[in-house]
């Protein structure tokens, strides 16, 4: 076992076990027993989180990557010693909130720029302000210095940008002129060009020696650009937008040539890697992210804060990621063996299905890539057998009950059929006028129900499979996903424009019951699935509750048809475990109340619904989860481990570990909080 990978790696017990070196980083650890394991090198993909009590404004490294600074709502500045993550001191001075941070390249002194208006430099080695650089009205929104260290360059709401001397703080010139706030200002890799960006979408550039405007580039039509980055190389410009989007353009040609979706919210902060291969983003969602600069692909989910994530930067080195948030915390994210893994495999798309094989025994799950996999539905190890469906990129999936057919679509009206275990094509199911949004096999397997972007619902008869009959036609409606009941007597059809559910009476061709949600933490139904005894409906949503069970009390005597029991359904409370949209849900065929989630952060999460005895009281919980983006160690024994770094130590313990007597690398010992 030494040295092995188990990244994203669920249950199990590892007494006396030999953990040299293996990468745990995202494994699902709780509750197991890690007695006398020898730890020496263990990466475990976190490192402790630091409480700084009020809102995080700004953090940064210092270029020889010893020093960390972190600025609060309150004024001061914490410098922490980025070896042990042991406060070093704390800068204080400004009045009012401090909005931006950046080091000296000698790694000997630190600017900070506040709402009061000013810049001050501060020596690392004293925490003494060695210089005040004052001219701005109104709060300093960013500095950033040269490359050589000559100059620094600050930004205002005054709508200025300005550049001192860095060695003896003298303005050197205002360039004037914006007409509009400047939010941000960095200098590019050569040091020869500065960049500001505005709140209105503009960013400009600046020759340093003259002072005279370099350009001009327009940030696209994505709408509001909340921050934006240069790459090392000085080739990029990233841009990060009030809803989520991400843009990089050429600087040269001053083109986009990359963008995607990257949170659900708005984009809070951007940053490019030192070698600018990855780009790490971070969202009011409360999550980070980090992508394939090359091509946009999701490299990790990082989670843990509770509050928008206004600040994230890379570590010196690249194998870093620090998150800054409202939270009052600052998490630190290793990411070595992550971007290894993303080198040499790279990484399928987002998961857009789950399903569990016939026997309960293995969980599917089928890619935006069009690739199918299958796992261990007990500890979640993957088996090895990897299909890869020659049809690109894939919308939507959904696997026949027998499990020997796959049905996709890549945004278009059709839906193809194919052989799951060869990949060999079979028929086109073509009648929709416009993009598939769902759909779905009937228990019995010989039918398929499908919506579509056209607001129509239709059966098709797979014996026929020509043009499918028309079950609903409504312009109000709008049905986004469905499913069937397991008798196939009821369709449930969610719809994308309201929170509300539909149950299809397909026998008498009538809505014949209506679950619906009042609040608005939900948002158009995404996914639905009935369980295999009928009285349980899962379905999920966007917004921050995106998944809802259903339950169905027991029926009383006489009655017996489904269509009878409107008052029957009530909403029963889900864990808030997601960090995304959920793509899919699906039911365990022959484990009572247990589902499987996807999501489109690339997680899959397994859950047991604990029925109290009464069947009306019911408690969720997680089982175990793939790609979960942290460390899961509620429960954790460490007793008597030999070898553990310290700073892991606090990791284990801050994530609910139980230390008893652990021997760390040093031979400190790690107790528990």
């Amino acid at each position: 076992m030494p040295r092995a990978d188990l990244s994203d790696f669920d249950p199990a017990q590892f007494q006396e076990a030999d953990l040299a070196g293996i990468n745990l980083s995202r494994s699902w650890l709780r509750e197991a027993d890690f007695s006398r394991a020898r730890e020496e090198g263990v990466q475990f993909g976190e490192l402790p989180h630091l409480e700084e009590y009020d809102a995080v404004r700004s953090c940064c490294y210092s270029p020889n990557g010893m020093l960390f600074a972190v600025s609060r709502d309150i004024g001061e500045v914490t410098l922490y010693n980025s070896l042990t993550w042991e406060i070093i001191k704390g800068l204080r001075g400004h009045r009012g909130k401090i909005n931006d941070l950046v080091f000296s390249p000698d790694s000997r002194r630190l600017a900070s720029a506040g709402d009061d208006g000013t810049i001050r430099v501060w020596g690392c080695e004293s925490g003494e302000a060695l210089l005040v650089l004052e001219g701005h009205i109104g709060k300093v929104s960013s500095v950033t210095v040269s490359p050589c260290g000559k100059y620094l360059a600050s930004a205002s709401v005054d709508k200025t940008v300005r550049m001192w001397s860095f060695e003896t703080g003298v303005m050197l010139s205002i360039l004037k002129d914006y007409g509009e706030v400047v939010a941000r200002v960095e200098f590019t890799a050569g040091g020869e060009q500065l960049v500001s960006g505005s709140e209105v979408e503009i960013i400009r550039f600046c020759d340093v020696q003259t002072g005279e405007p370099a350009g001009m580039l327009w940030a696209s039509n994505y709408g509001e650009v909340k921050c934006f980055a240069v790459s090392s190389d000085g080739l990029r410009i990233a841009f990060g937008y009030r809803r989520g989007a991400v843009q990089l353009q050429d600087i040269t040609t001053r083109s986009p040539n990359l963008d995607f979706q990257a949170h659900t919210g708005d984009i809070l902060d951007i940053a490019f890697s030192p070698n600018s291969k990855w780009i790490a983003t971070s969202g009011s969602d409360t999550t980070v992210r980090v992508w394939d600069a090359t091509n946009g692909a999701l490299i990790s989910v990082l989670s843990g804060h509770s509050l928008d994530v206004d600040v994230v930067l890379f570590s010196p080195d690249g194998l870093q990621v620090s998150s800054g948030s409202r939270d009052g915390t600052v998490r630190l994210w290793d990411l070595t063996s992550t971007l290894s893994n993303a080198e040499q495999q790279g990484y399928s798309g987002r998961v857009v299905a789950v399903a569990y094989s016939p026997d309960g025994e293995t969980v599917i799950t089928g890619s935006e890539d069009g690739s199918v996999r299958r796992w261990c539905s007990l500890w979640g190890s993957e088996d090895g057998r990897v299909l890869e469906l020659p049809t690109g990129k894939v919308k939507l999936m959904a696997l026949s009950p027998d499990r020997t057919q796959v049905a996709t679509t890549n945004a278009e009206s059709m839906i193809c059929l194919r052989n799951l275990q060869t990949g060999a094509p079979g028929p086109i199911l073509d009648g929709h006028s416009d993009d598939v949004l769902a759909f779905a096999y009937s228990p019995c397997g010989r039918w398929i129900a499908s919506s579509g972007q056209d607001n129509s619902v239709r059966l098709w008869d797979l014996h026929n499979v020509e043009q499918g009959h028309v079950l609903v036609k409504a312009d109000t409606t709008s049905p986004s996903t469905l499913t069937y009941s397991p008798t196939d007597q009821l369709l449930a059809i969610g719809t994308a424009n309201r929170n509300s559910i539909h149950l299809w009476d397909l026998e008498n061709d009538e809505s014949v019951v209506h679950l619906g949600l009042s609040d608005a933490d939900s948002e158009g139904v995404k996914c639905i699935a009935f369980s295999p005894c009928g009285n349980w409906i899962a379905s999920g949503y966007t917004g921050d509750n995106p998944v809802r069970l259903w339950h169905r009390r027991r029926l009383q005597s006489g009655n017996s048809m489904e269509k009878d029991q409107v008052e029957s359904w009530r909403s029963v409370p889900m864990p808030k475990g997601f960090f995304d949209t959920v793509t899919s849900i699906t039911w365990n065929p022959v484990k009572p109340l247990e589902i499987v989630t996807s999501s489109q952060d690339r997680s899959v999460r397994v859950w047991r619904i604990l029925d109290h005895g009464d069947g009306r009281h019911f408690t969720v919980r997680m089982l175990w989860g793939i790609n979960l983006g942290r460390l899961h160690m509620s429960g954790l024994v460490i007793g008597n481990v030999t070898g553990l770094e310290p700073v892991y130590g606090r990791v284990l313990v801050e994530g609910g570990g139980v230390a008893e007597s652990c021997s760390v690398k040093e031979g400190t010992p790690v107790s528990e909080k």
